[in-house]
């Protein structure tokens, strides 16, 4: 039987979607999203437990690893991570306005790359080998979202009444600058992180 987790998703490390399609796209119940889900996985060998990644918090978890009804995503992006007999695999998207749209969309994905393998060529599950590549390699942002970015610059400069972003984002670069911090890196490199996301909104 296949053993659900959900998890709180943390930081995002991956480029924020500007313009996301609407939920309604799919007029599906969830049921029949996570049916879609579980089977194209079980296609795949997976071994162990299935992580889905989402912005709540661990209180909005249940004890039986799902999700509380009244739960709500601060961020729609959605991670999904297994073992399968081509390794471990990891899908994102943020593409859609919600968490559970998101999902589907990994679903459908998920058999759309099953179906590369209709003729035979991809046994081996070549077409999975990016997927492998994109989560060992993935940036890591600390922030889950371009709003939660921008939070951290108002805190990072502390100046009240700050209007414009790009003031915000000078500000925060001299305060961050590893001149100011006897050459250490660590606060420069979250700047840059967070600059890139806030230039996003």
């Amino acid at each position: 039987m296949t053993s659900w987790q959900i998890e709180p998703l943390g930081t995002w490390g991956r480029e924020v979607t500007r313009n996301r399609r609407p939920a309604h796209t799919f007029r599906v119940s969830w049921s029949n999203t996570l049916e879609l889900l579980t089977s194209e996985i079980e296609m795949l060998g997976v071994r162990g437990v299935i992580a889905v990644r989402i912005d709540v918090q661990r209180a909005d978890i249940r004890l039986d690893g799902m999700i509380r009804a009244r739960a709500r995503a601060g961020f729609p992006g959605v991670v999904v991570s297994f073992e399968s007999r081509f390794g471990p695999l990891s899908y994102a998207t943020d593409a859609y306005d919600t968490w559970q749209a998101n999902v589907r969309a990994i679903a459908l994905s998920l058999q759309a790359l099953r179906a590369v393998d209709r003729y035979g060529v991809s046994r081996s599950g070549e077409q999975y080998a990016g997927w492998r590549a994109i989560e060992s390699s993935k940036a890591t942002s600390e922030f889950a979202s371009a709003d939660d970015a921008l939070r951290w610059l108002e805190e990072v400069v502390a100046e009240p009444g700050i209007r414009s972003r790009k003031n915000l984002v000078r500000l925060a670069a001299l305060k961050c600058h590893p001149d100011q911090r006897d050459g250490d890196r660590t606060m420069w490199n979250r700047y840059e992180t967070a600059r890139k996301l806030v230039e996003t909104l």
